[in-house]
């Protein structure tokens, strides 16, 4: 892939990427294996992105590769998920890459109404900013998915040059209230992966609430509502004041008609 997010300059050889944080180019590699006699998947990637890092009247291109395994195995009752992946090569500031992101996440369902999930996802962090850049980059993934529905996390930077990575923990508890209704609530406890000088790892912690609805074969709506208790190292590194209430509650209308039929 080779994306262009702005006007050619210098012809062409020069793409602004000071706003948006797209690639510039992009080859990926992905296998996936799925089991016909067990219930076990395996999927293998190797990306490897080129960023701009120079100016207009000097181009320049740094390559940051992300490498790893993504596993599953679902006996009857029981989900378990596996994720592994390795960071290397040069940040658009030039230095060298050494990062990792780990997560192990377990369901298991009590009854045919209600289900627990266990969760740990941990991004390396970086405690300066000299020497090989430790912080994990996560690109393009689904941070509102994993790291907690107020998306304090990914979904914007750090501030002040911070990079100390996370830990999240996370509980969960899913109840079928019907066949098309379903209910969950999530506790999340945050941390740096990284020791900070002079703070504390804990982050804070947030809990999630959301309904599902399927409403029909296309239609569903969705509704929820976290809460966010942060910490004195969540305001140095993020932002904002934890001794201020932090809520939000939303409602999504999805309507996925299908397109596309085979004959």
């Amino acid at each position: 892939a080779f994306n262009q997010n702005d006007e050619k300059t210098n012809g062409g050889t020069y793409y602004d990427n000071s706003t948006t944080k797209l690639y510039k180019s992009m080859q990926t590699l992905w296998y996936h294996y799925q089991s016909g006699s067990a219930p076990l998947g395996l999927s293998l990637l190797l990306m490897n992105i080129g960023q701009e890092a120079g100016t207009s009247g000097d181009a320049d291109t740094k390559f940051l590769q992300t490498m790893g395994a993504h596993l599953t195995y679902t006996p009857s009752g029981l989900n378990l998920t596996g994720t592994f992946y390795y960071q290397t090569g040069k940040t658009t500031a030039g230095r060298s890459v050494s990062a990792y992101l780990g997560s192990l996440r377990a369901t298991y369902d009590l009854s045919p109404a209600w289900s627990i999930t266990l969760a740990e996802d941990y991004l390396s962090g970086s405690k300066s900013s000299t020497g090989d850049y430790k912080a994990f980059n996560p690109l393009y993934g689904t941070h509102h998915k994993f790291y907690g529905a107020m998306d304090y996390f990914y979904a914007s930077d750090f501030q002040s040059g911070y990079a100390p990575g996370l830990s999240d923990t996370q509980v969960g508890l899913t109840y079928k209230v019907s066949k098309p209704v379903k209910l969950s609530l999530n506790y999340h406890y945050m941390a740096t992966a990284a020791k900070l000088e002079g703070l504390k790892h804990s982050l804070g912690s947030e809990i999630d609430l959301q309904v599902d609805w399927k409403i029909q074969k296309d239609v569903s709506l969705s509704a929820g509502y976290s809460v966010g208790m942060g910490t004195s190292t969540m305001d140095v590194v993020k932002g904002g004041s934890h001794d201020s209430w932090q809520d939000w509650a939303w409602v999504s209308l999805n309507i996925n008609p299908s397109m596309l039929f085979h004959f």
